[in-house]
C-alpha cells in the first residue's frame, strides 16, 4: 500500500485547485456574427441549404495540369 506524505498531498490539492479555477477562467466560445448570404466579398461564398448556412472561404487557386507528361 503507497504512503502519502504531506508535501504529495498539498501538492495534489493545489494542482486539483488550479485546475478548477482554470476552467472556470477560461473564455466562453467566440460568438462572432457574420454576414447573411446576401452579402459577399472576395473570396468568401456564402449559401444556405435548408436552415444551414454555409460559408466557403478561398485563399487562392492551384492550376494543374490533369495530363501527366
Amino acid at each position: 500500500m503507497a504512503q502519502l506524505t504531506r508535501r504529495e498531498m498539498l501538492v495534489g490539492a493545489a494542482a486539483t485547485a488550479a485546475a478548477a479555477a482554470l476552467s472556470f477562467a477560461a473564455p466562453p466560445p467566440a460568438a462572432a456574427v457574420a454576414s447573411f448570404a446576401g452579402r459577399q466579398a472576395p473570396g468568401i461564398y456564402r449559401y444556405k441549404i435548408g436552415t444551414i448556412e454555409v460559408t466557403v472561404v478561398t485563399d487562392g487557386i492551384n492550376r494543374l495540369s490533369l495530363i501527366h507528361p
